[in-house]
Order: structure tokens, then C-alpha cells, then sequence
């Protein structure tokens, strides 16, 4: 659906938790095609398809991969609570 989130790698992502987990593994490369100074593909994805406004900008400010992946793990902790 074009609720998926397509990765440059081919992985087509459903939700958040496929996203935390797909940062993972992501090379630098793919993961700078989404996300760099222009734009932020990952933060729009959980934006515009889950309207979860916070977590977007929490992965907004995410200055790499891993501040990214660790944005999204914490904020899904903080759901669990």
C-alpha cells in the first residue's frame, strides 16, 4: 500500500517497529539517501502516515543512524509505560 515505506535497499517497511528495526542493518549510505540536510524521509513516514507528530521531530533532531534508531526505540518504551 502507499502506506509502506519504501527503503532505497528494496525493503518495503509497515510500521515503526520494521523502521527501528531496519535502521539496524541499513548501511550509512541508504540511510543518508533518506535522511540529510535536504530532507528527512523517515521523520514525513511517521508524520504523515501515523500522524505521531512527536516522535517526527524527535527523529528530526536524530543527527545519525543510530541517535535515529535510538529516538524511535525510546519513544516506543515510553508508549509501553
Amino acid at each position: 500500500t502507499e502506506q509502506h515505506f519504501v527503503v532505497a535497499d528494496g525493503r518495503r517497511l509497515k510500521n515503526i517497529i520494521e523502521l527501528a528495526d531496519a535502521l539496524e542493518t541499513m548501511s550509512e549510505e541508504v540511510f543518508k539517501h533518506h535522511a540529510n540536510e535536504l530532507k528527512n524521509d523517515f521523520s514525513s513516514w511517521v508524520k504523515d502516515v501515523f500522524y505521531d507528530h512527536s516522535m517526527a521531530e524527535d527523529i528530526e533532531r536524530a543527527r545519525n543512524r543510530l541517535e535515529t534508531q535510538i529516538a524511535i526505540l525510546r519513544r516506543l518504551v515510553k508508549e509501553l509505560m
